[in-house]
């Protein structure tokens, strides 16, 4: 069965995922794949030995380990997923009553597989913290001297706490440890008999995370084509640029949104440019106010890039106040993620 200290992490989980708020992610809803790499660690291991009535304990070099995942993401931070995973250590002692004895050197591999649910828990805009159990099983094979039937499929738990970085828009760098706990898998040597060993491993590893379904930017700008006439006075124009779930940063499409802004206020000469962020209902409104004034300083910064005097952008945030399309509290909608460019 698996160990009381999995029990106990599920427990915490549980409890911690259940009072958590999600009013916010740096990822949005969709399929998403990792891999990672790493280190791993079995604990010194208790060895039920049916050859012999002395203390058996089994000790073990730092191994490696290698994890490849695919999983699905929803928006209110929950996801889950599917980890088949690598570990791999060799012996370092094999203690039969005190003495270390060195000819029974072996080692020992781990192929997991895991069903993982996860609850992410946003730190910061960008960094993410998140907590899951996994069950699922493991094949595990000894190979080493006087070993014989070596390998068996046995029951798997694990916990899994992760630290991740956005580094763009779709890629993150992901800091896992995991704790996986076995169901005593059982081997038979020549000279102790049969081997029921109880296995405990620790894992850090290092690696990349990748969303498969990126989020639809809504990208059309609003302009009001002004009135044909002889050096007409400047016609106000609008310009919107959308943003991602949760983001202040321009995609692609908001900076080109934002570049024929600045043409055509340095073609047409306007005298002023009002830059305004707003949100959608999701998150408190605090926070919002914060984003929205952050999604307009992103846009006065791109501006000014482009050429536009600072002296001549006014830049400010409505928060969740001003909606293009009204919805309830808590609801989102992408088209109040936005930042309005006024041209006057």
């Amino acid at each position: 069965m698996l160990k009381n200290s999995l029990l106990a992490s599920a427990l915490a989980l549980s409890a911690y995922a259940m009072s958590t708020s999600a009013e916010a992610g740096h990822r949005h809803q969709g399929w998403y794949v990792g891999i990672e790499a790493g280190a791993t660690w079995i604990q010194d291991a208790d060895i039920t030995a049916t050859g012999t009535s002395l203390p058996v304990e089994a000790e073990f070099d730092t191994g490696f380990a290698l994890f490849g995942e695919v999983g699905y993401r929803w928006e209110d931070n929950w996801r889950v997923e599917f980890e088949l995973g690598l570990r791999e250590n060799d012996s370092d002692c094999f203690r039969v009553g005190a003495p270390c004895v060195s000819n029974v050197l072996y080692d020992i591999t781990q192929v997991s597989q895991m069903v993982n649910v996860l609850h992410d828990i946003p730190l910061t805009e960008n960094t993410t913290l998140s907590l899951g159990l996994g069950i699922g099983g493991a094949y595990v094979d000894v190979d080493g001297r006087n070993f014989s039937d070596d390998g068996g499929y046995v029951f798997a738990g694990q916990a899994l706490f992760q630290l991740s970085q956005a580094l763009t828009d779709d890629i993150d760098l992901v800091v896992s440890y995991r704790f996986m706990t076995l169901e005593d898998p059982e081997f038979r040597q020549l000279a102790y008999g049969n081997l029921e060993m109880d296995t405990e491993t620790h894992t850090v590893s290092l690696g990349l995370s990748f969303d498969l379904q990126p989020e639809p930017v809504v990208a059309e700008p609003v302009i009001a084509s002004a009135p044909p006439a002889a050096e007409p006075p400047p016609v106000p124009q609008q310009f919107i640029v959308f943003f991602a779930y949760n983001k202040s940063n321009l995609t692609r499409e908001g900076l080109d949104i934002v570049r024929e802004a600045a043409a055509t206020a340095m073609k047409q000469g306007y005298v002023t440019i009002l830059v305004t962020g707003h949100t959608d209902t999701s998150g408190s409104a605090a926070y919002n106010l914060a984003l929205s004034e952050r999604r307009a300083d992103s846009v006065k910064k791109a501006l000014v890039a482009q050429g536009i005097p600072a002296a001549g952008i006014q830049a400010s945030g409505k928060g969740e106040t001003v909606l293009a399309v009204q919805t309830q509290d808590m609801e989102k909608e992408p088209r109040n993620r936005r930042a309005e460019i006024n041209l006057n």
